[in-house]
């Protein structure tokens, strides 16, 4: 939760890949990282050590780079694993260049670089009211300057308590180096390069990994699958859209509710990106939502004020007695399905049966659920006391009707 009070905070930021959005040229990366080593001013100098020390057992006096590593998976993991045993941590930015439209105004080198840092600074002045960024020399220094520039008039202005924006040589900072290899690494595994299974180790160290645009999973051949299989590609799709569609229309909201309602759908779709098959408990989501306000609200405020009103937008959200997910399969529709007539219909049996009494006793002169009032929910009970009674008339005549055959 942002607060006066919280101690500086450092990020350590570096890039990996590049930001060539003409795919078609040889040896460009279809994604593009930026990640932040995110640490507090009484941990830094520790944490400095920590790394350094990986650095030299691994890369004796050279610099720690991704690029050092190369597709020596098993050297990478144990790299990773080492740095895991300090108290980095992590938060990046995913770009997948193949799904940014091409006439987003992104094309240019420039522009490219300044929108996707930008985000990213954006969400960490978002978060912490006193904050010094080191981020790795890029390019030109006159760019680098109009870069800074670009950053401190869009995005600091009455952000900050306190706020630092300094390029510095990678070489010097070994927590500009491990922003590298985090980058690096998510950039492979997302590429194709590495397996997938480095991202679970990866987890253990990251704040979030935010995708942009957040990604759909597409099968090869839609058309080819059976219909089973084809539902659950639509329910992923759909879900992935909805979700996508809410953040990009609401990512610039002044309201906290609808800015909590976005920052928990990023963090779900973080989630998701791990593994879509796993439930998320409330409370981590909510966490992840107050680190992001003035002040925190509660699980019952999270409930009716952030999942609620996403599911009023229309975004697909699941939720079974396991927690919460974007859901990918029609199992997952299923479970929310499950819960709602578990929760709700003897919600409105009880309520319907409180209003038959009442009814009865005052003559029908008092109503409970006033039309006037709640014409929806009144309008709900009509229809379910009507098909209660449908189906208990159906019960009798086929009754009757049995009763009379037998006879």
């Amino acid at each position: 939760m942002k607060q006066c009070g919280q101690p500086t905070q450092y990020a350590y930021v570096d890039e990996s890949g590049d930001p060539n959005l003409d795919l078609t040229k040889q040896g460009t990366s279809r994604f593009y990282v930026v990640t932040a080593i995110l640490i507090d001013r009484n941990r830094r100098n520790t944490l400095v050590s920590d790394v350094d020390t990986i650095r030299a057992k691994f890369f004796g006096p050279g610099e720690m780079k991704s690029s050092g590593v190369g597709s020596n998976v098993a050297r990478r993991r144990e790299i990773l694993a080492a740095l895991l045993q300090t108290d980095v941590r992590f938060y990046a930015f995913v770009a997948d260049k193949s799904q940014i439209d091409k006439n987003s105004g992104l094309q240019q080198k420039k522009s490219f670089i300044k929108h996707l840092h930008g985000r990213l600074y954006k969400r960490l002045y978002s978060a912490f009211t006193s904050l010094h960024v080191l981020a790795d020399e890029y390019g030109r220094s006159e760019f680098m300057q109009s870069f800074k520039t670009y950053l401190e008039t869009r995005y600091q202005k009455e952000l900050f308590d306190h706020q630092d924006f300094t390029f510095v040589p990678s070489q010097a900072h070994p927590l500009v180096q491990a922003a590298d290899i985090f980058g690096g690494s998510l950039l492979r595994v997302y590429s194709g390069k590495d397996p997938k299974n480095l991202l679970d180790l990866m987890s253990k160290a990251a704040i979030i990994v935010e995708r942009w645009p957040p990604s759909v999973q597409q099968a090869d051949l839609v058309g080819g699958l059976d219909e089973q299989e084809q539902f659950d590609h639509l329910v992923s799709q759909q879900s992935i859209m909805l979700a996508r569609e809410f953040i990009r229309t609401n990512a610039d909201s002044d309201d906290p509710d609808t800015d909590s309602q976005v920052e928990a759908l990023r963090y779900l779709l973080y989630r998701y990106e791990l593994d879509p098959t796993l439930y998320i408990h409330a409370h981590p989501i909510l966490s992840h939502v107050n680190s992001y306000r003035e002040e925190d609200i509660s699980m019952q405020s999270f409930r009716m004020n952030v999942i609620a009103k996403l599911r009023n937008h229309g975004v697909i959200i699941a939720s079974s007695n396991r927690g919460y997910k974007i859901p990918n399969t029609t199992a997952d529709l299923s479970d929310f399905v499950t819960l709602v007539n578990g929760q709700a219909l003897p919600y409105l049996s009880r309520l319907a049966q409180a209003r038959r009494h009442l009814l009865l006793a005052s003559q029908g002169k008092y109503d409970i659920v006033n039309q006037n009032q709640y014409a929806k929910l009144h309008n709900c009970l009509i229809a379910l006391e009507k098909g209660q009674f449908e189906q208990t008339h159906a019960e009798t005549t086929f009754k009757a009707a049995a009763e009379a055959s037998e006879r």
